[in-house]
């Protein structure tokens, strides 16, 4: 008897599997999942912690694509589907029905607000640079009222490292664990992640409130509380960020039209998106979108290492210079 390969794919539709034959190839599971998508217009595959992508837009490499699902350890492996985010809009069925209004527990992230607006889940791409496209139109208007180019994730993490190296008291070694140069150096890379520092960078350069929704635990963390007028918020899933935004007509969370996202909003009368935004994290947890790395249990293809943790994984990582790093299944 053939043996298989269980996949489970986290859909903007909810929660769903695939299974392959064992020797099936990346090719064979990307079209499997387009199957899955029925016409969604899918952007990447996330997989893995760090995170990494199936690609789905030119520059597939043809190797990876003939690889084996196997030799990628995708087995019980949980994949999440990333949607572009300004797709082509699909053709409407004919004599289609009124969609129901209002979302339920199967519906994509959508949380209808008392004023009548949908809060919407936009997922950034899976690029190493999820925090800083997140960012970018919250803090476009302000960037260019003060001469900057925040047009690209690489110009908006020179913004960042320049304010780091102009406030040496505040961003010393001490707050950075390391000097301010190699700090700012790493930032630069283009596969490091932003953080807590660069958002608390963010917050006092744009003067903005920026709340960090919790998948995991339900939390908010704040970079600026008390202390801006405006807000905006973002959700953190345990390895990535998305931007949370208020739709001012009805459709705008089904097309993806992004043009007249509103996403910062007063402080003083706000507290319903900051509530909307805890139930769409609730809804994701459901869904299995949270990812607790501290729990999870990590081990090092490279050299055969094991610990449990971000923290211990990413001393391991910058001890080694290792990268190729797996999730232990708990199961």
């Amino acid at each position: 008897m053939p043996t298989t390969i269980t996949i489970r794919i986290q859909m903007p539709t909810g929660p769903s599997q695939i299974v392959l034959d064992e020797d099936a190839t990346v090719a064979q599971l990307a079209a499997a999942i387009k199957e899955k998508a029925e016409g969604l217009d899918i952007a990447s595959i996330k997989y893995g912690w760090p995170s990494a992508a199936l690609k789905f837009r030119g520059g597939d490499d043809d190797s990876v694509r003939d690889k084996t699902v196997k030799s990628l350890n995708l087995h019980r492996e949980r994949l999440t589907v990333v949607l572009s985010e300004n797709p082509e809009p699909a053709p409407e069925p004919p004599s289609a029905p009124p969609p129901v209004e209002g979302p339920n527990e199967h519906d994509p992230p959508t949380v209808r607000l008392p004023t009548g607006n949908d809060l919407v889940l936009r997922v950034m791409a899976d690029d190493n640079s999820c925090m800083y496209t997140a960012m970018m139109p919250i803090i476009r208007q302000s960037a260019q009222e003060r001469g900057m180019d925040v047009s690209t994730a690489g110009a908006l993490r020179q913004v960042i490292g320049q304010q780091i190296l102009s406030q040496p008291d505040t961003y010393n070694s001490a707050v950075l664990e390391k000097s301010p140069g190699a700090y700012v150096e790493n930032l630069l890379n283009p596969q490091s992640w932003g953080g807590s520092i660069e958002l608390n960078v963010l917050s006092e350069l744009f003067d903005i409130e920026i709340c960090v929704v919790s998948v995991n635990n339900g939390s908010v963390i704040y970079q600026g509380e008390g202390q801006h007028e405006r807000r905006c918020v973002i959700l953190w899933s345990g390895i990535h960020y998305d931007r949370v935004v208020e739709t001012l007509f009805g459709g705008a969370a089904d097309t993806g039209d992004t043009e007249f996202d509103v996403c910062t909003w007063d402080c003083a009368t706000s507290d319903h998106i900051l509530k909307g935004a805890l139930e769409m994290a609730a809804i994701l947890k459901e869904n299995n979108y949270a990812h607790d790395s501290n729990a999870a249990v990590y081990s090092c293809k490279q050299c055969g290492w094991v610990g449990q943790g971000e923290k211990e994984l990413i001393k391991h990582c910058q001890a080694t210079s290792h990268s190729e790093i797996q999730t232990i299944d708990d199961k």
